[in-house]
């Protein structure tokens, strides 16, 4: 039964569904509790999130030069490392991880942290009452 929201609620229970077949096939998987296990697979599904923001084409080229730099960026040229630094700038990964702290948080991240691990960055002070985004400038003198 799909729900109004997309049918997210209905994935919920075939994930846990799935969780529960590997479980039974794999041992190891036994082990480790099924809430760690569903933790886990939200941080890939948000992962897959951040990669889908990329193109197919830009996706190879990742691996590609990953595997080519092998952590090490003196292995890629000039060219290749700026490449890449698009590309995982493109992908966002301080917003996956303000995403994941906020998702496996059980209280969530207050917005200031939030932020603050997102990268966001706020305006200079604003005008005479104090105000940090712009909205209210301050009038002639």
């Amino acid at each position: 039964m799909a729900s109004s929201d997309g049918g997210s609620s209905s994935n919920h229970g075939l994930y846990l569904q799935l969780a529960g077949r590997m479980a039974q096939r794999m041992p190891v998987l036994r082990a480790i509790p099924v809430v760690r296990l569903i933790m886990a697979g939200e941080v890939l599904l948000m992962g897959k999130h951040h990669l889908d923001r990329l193109t197919p084409e830009e996706r190879g080229d990742l691996v590609r030069l990953v595997a080519k730099g092998r952590g090490r960026p003196k292995k890629l040229t000039a060219s290749e490392q700026e490449r890449l630094g698009a590309m995982i700038e493109k992908l966002e990964p301080r917003m996956f991880l303000a995403d994941a702290a906020d998702r496996m948080s059980p209280l969530g991240v207050p917005s200031p942290l939030r932020d603050r691990l997102a990268g966001v960055r706020h305006g200079g002070r604003g005008g005479a009452n104090g105000a940090r985004d712009g909205s209210n400038p301050p009038g002639p003198s």
